[in-house]
Formats: structure tokens, sequence, C-alpha cells
């Protein structure tokens, strides 16, 4: 109970304190997408034993190559990121890309509904655990200023289906470099995510 008292007071702090930018997943399953920006460094917390410290650089605007590294109770998983763009999106189609996940491979297409919706469809091994589709929301896709001193951060609303488990989160942008992310894996753990861009 402490715990959880903690990480919800962390939260708050994070929320009144940093700002942030949507990346290039949802909750834990990949899209089609490439960050803007040169790359990122990111670190999660998965539930009471679970830590995630990742970097991607993009390489170009299809390329991006990066390592990722997984603390569990009882060892340390370093791994490989990976993602290229083989199809850019258009009108009629969805942008497609296949990636390595540590040892992982995936392909997924990914692809705006419109309406801010934007809907994703993948297939994976290992932890990805075979089909895997989600969405999310743009609520505000800008960052509104009022003038007078504050301002709604951009919010991108997450939900993916993926090993039989229903996952979501909410990211929010409150500046340009930084993201946070919270959310529940499972419906059961609680995610918590920062990210800074470059």
């Amino acid at each position: 109970m402490r715990r959880r008292v903690f990480l919800l007071s962390l939260v708050f702090l994070l929320l009144i304190n940093v700002n942030l930018l949507a990346l290039d997943k949802l909750v834990l399953a990949p899209t089609a997408d490439l960050m803007g920006g040169k790359g990122f460094i990111s670190g999660e917390i998965i539930g009471s034993s679970r830590r995630q410290v990742s970097g991607l650089y993009n390489i170009s605007s299809s390329l991006a190559l990066g390592g990722t590294i997984h603390f569990n109770r009882h060892n340390t998983e370093p791994g490989i990121l990976a993602k290229l763009i083989i199809v850019q999106e258009d009108e009629v189609q969805p942008a497609v890309a296949i990636g390595l996940q540590k040892e992982d491979l995936y392909i997924v297409a990914s692809k705006n509904l419109g309406l801010g919706f934007r809907g994703h469809f993948g297939f994976g091994n290992g932890e990805l655990g075979g089909l895997f589709i989600g969405f999310n929301k743009f609520l505000n896709p800008v960052s509104i200023n009022s003038g007078t001193g504050s301002s709604l951060p951009i919010i991108n609303l997450k939900g993916e289906y993926k090993n039989s488990e229903v996952s979501f989160a909410v990211q929010m942008n409150l500046q340009e470099n930084m993201k946070v992310d919270i959310g529940f894996v499972g419906l059961e753990e609680i995610k918590l995510g920062l990210g800074y861009l470059f």
C-alpha cells in the first residue's frame, strides 16, 4: 500500500513539473511510426519488479536503431531495438514497419483513421505474443497556451490488446522534449514512464 501511495505521489509530482512527447509505441506494443527529432532516451517502471531503460536514434526518416536494458529482480537483460519503415503511409495505405525488440521480431501497420484516432495492427513473436492491435487518440494535438501562464498539454490516449491482455496509458506533452506515460499493463500492473527526446 505504501509503495502505491509513493508511486501515485511521484506521478502527481511529475505531472506538475514535467512535459513530454509521443514515442513510437503504444503501451508496450510497437507502432509503424518513428518519433520526431533525432532520437530518445526513456525509463519505465512496470509493476513492482520490472524496470527498463531504452534509447533509440533515428538514422534516417525510415530507420531507427538503439538498445534497451531490462532489469528484473533476479537479472539484467540487454537487447537491441531496431525499426525500419518499409511502406510510407498515404491516404489509402497504412505505414508498415518491421522491427526488433530485444530478440523479438515484429511487423506492424499503422493508419490515421480520422478524428484524431490512429489504428495499429501487427504480429510478433516472443513477448509480443502473436497478434496485437491498438489505437491512440490525441485529445488536443497542439499545446494550447492561454496567455496567463497556464497551458493545456498535448494528451495522447493509448490502448492495446496483446498476449490476451488489455493495456492502456495516457501520455502527456508538457514541454517540447519530455514526456510522461502513466498506464496499466494487463489492467493489473501500473506503468510509469519518463522520456527525453533530442
